[in-house]
Formats: C-alpha cells, structure tokens, sequence
C-alpha cells in the first residue's frame, strides 16, 4: 500500500486517511517481525536483536494508535450524520462543506 497524501477536509476522509496508516504500520510491524525472526534463526543475538523488538514495539504502538484515532474520526462522522440527518432545517445545508451527508 502506498500512501502519497490525503485529502482531510472531510470527516469520513480522515477516519480512511487513518486507517490507511493503520494498515501500513501493520505490514511494518509484520515485515519487521519477519525479519527479526529470520535473524533469530540464522543465529544473530544481542543488540541487533534488541534494535530489532524495538522498532518492532514502536509500529505496533503505531499500529494501535493510527486505529484508535480511526475509531475516534469515524465516531465522529457517526455524530455529525446523526445531527445533520436528524434536523430537517439542516437539510441542504451543509453540502459540499465539512458536515456534507454525502461525505459521510
């Protein structure tokens, strides 16, 4: 997956930005895992090792981050949606901007 940039102008565009991240730091965590495990069985030992359940560590912290903010932004379009649907004197209101139904 590459990730070139993101249009986050609107909620929902976010919550996909955010996941997107998720999922590369996902397959970073994994490809390093790989790796590590790799070195483990061609015998490599001490600080190589240690660097490498490091960095490990970091993206899945990354990993759960990206998701977490993802739940968050994809909350909050559910309370947007919720808000604008519900009030009749919103309809039409907010298309093309940042609370758009559509775009939710």
């Amino acid at each position: 997956m590459n990730i070139y940039g993101g249009d986050v102008f609107a909620p929902r565009a976010a919550q996909q930005l955010l996941d997107s991240l998720a999922a590369v730091y996902g397959d970073v965590a994994a490809g390093i895992e790989q790796f590590r495990g790799n070195q483990l069985a061609d015998g490599v030992s001490g600080e190589p090792i240690e660097f490498l359940s490091s960095m490990h560590e970091q993206a899945v912290i990354a990993t759960s981050t990206m998701s977490a903010a993802a739940r968050r932004a994809d909350e909050h379009c559910r309370k947007i949606s919720d808000t604008v649907g519900s009030v009749p004197g919103l309809a039409g209101t907010q298309t093309g901007g940042y609370a758009d139904p559509a775009a939710l």
